[in-house]
């Protein structure tokens, strides 16, 4: 996959044969009406087979924290492809083991028996974010960074003729720069500038996450449906009550915190294996419950007392 905009015709002949092979993925970049960019179209050379959508989605924080799949193509954007840059890579190579792409009825696409559900406007800890096309949460490697995912090798050496060819054979090979302040993008790992990926580690970061999904079933980030998040936020809160009915003082602030530890502990154990839980909600419903009834309580002693 060659993760470079090049809208201009190749120089040489060798060039423009080599990017026209459909093994060769290339990137466009889709319009953006909002941010009022044009967008920036594929190599001349490359059919629409071969070009994805480079298009990252940011949160309000700046984190990149989804990923694109798929778009519905904008028929006035000099960039038409369907499928995001990571998303075609993915379905290429799993085209070699005979999987192909397809889409359930509620529109989310799905390679072989793994369904990548398409998020809404609210999941879990994203609410109101923009959902247009088919997005999925990026569950990164466990790394020290991103960029530490793949094997990375100057170019100037490939050319050198440096690098064993054995170690590229049947591999997916990502050519991009690091060079590029525009192209570095904030992820969970760190938002300070030092910290900063450069975006075509990330796409390695999705490629890997498809691939892995299909043919090794490693999990996906999961979420609870609106129904279920608000009926457990309400359980907390109860549970915080009783605990204020119940018990005062020093017992009391004991349960408290074995509540607290139970909700950290749940939450952390249910993220090691997928799942994004709604805890900071059920820490403030566990607090709102216990506090509001242990003033009532006290009100109504006092009242009781009063009277």
């Amino acid at each position: 996959g060659i993760d470079l905009y090049r809208d201009f015709p190749a120089s040489t002949p060798d060039l423009a044969e080599t990017l026209t092979q459909p093994n060769i993925i290339g990137v466009c970049k889709s319009r953006d009406p909002a941010a009022d960019t044009r967008g920036i179209g594929p190599a001349p050379e490359m059919t629409v087979t071969q070009v994805g959508f480079s298009d990252f989605i940011e949160e309000i924080d700046g984190v990149l924290r989804r990923q694109l799949l798929t778009l519905t193509p904008d028929p006035v954007s000099p960039c038409t492809a369907m499928y995001g840059f990571a998303a075609l890579i993915a379905i290429h190579y799993l085209q070699g083991d005979n999987i192909q792409p397809s889409f359930t009825p509620q529109g989310s696409l799905q390679l072989g028996d793994t369904i990548f559900p398409r998020l809404d406007g609210r999941t879990g800890g994203l609410q109101r974010f923009d959902s247009r096309g088919n997005q999925l949460l990026l569950n990164y490697r466990a790394q020290p960074s991103p960029d530490q995912l793949v094997a990375k090798v100057p170019l100037q050496q490939l050319l050198n003729g440096e690098v064993n060819p054995a170690s590229i054979r049947d591999r997916i090979v990502l050519i991009g720069v690091v060079g590029t302040s525009g192209d570095y993008w904030s992820t969970p790992y760190g938002v300070q500038a030092q910290d900063r990926t450069p975006g075509v580690f990330l796409q390695a970061q999705m490629i890997s996450q498809l691939i892995s999904a299909v043919l090794e079933a490693r999990s996906l980030i999961w979420v609870w449906p609106q129904w279920a998040e608000a009926s457990c936020v309400a359980m907390v809160a109860i549970m915080g009550s009783l605990l204020a009915w119940q018990w005062q003082s020093t017992r009391l602030g004991i349960a408290y915190l074995l509540a607290v530890g139970g909700l950290v502990g749940g939450a952390w154990a249910t993220f090691l294996i997928g799942g994004w839980l709604p805890l900071v909600p059920a820490l403030l419903a566990l607090s709102g419950g216990t506090l509001s009834t242990k003033l009532l309580t006290r009100l109504s002693t006092q009242s009781e007392h009063t009277g």
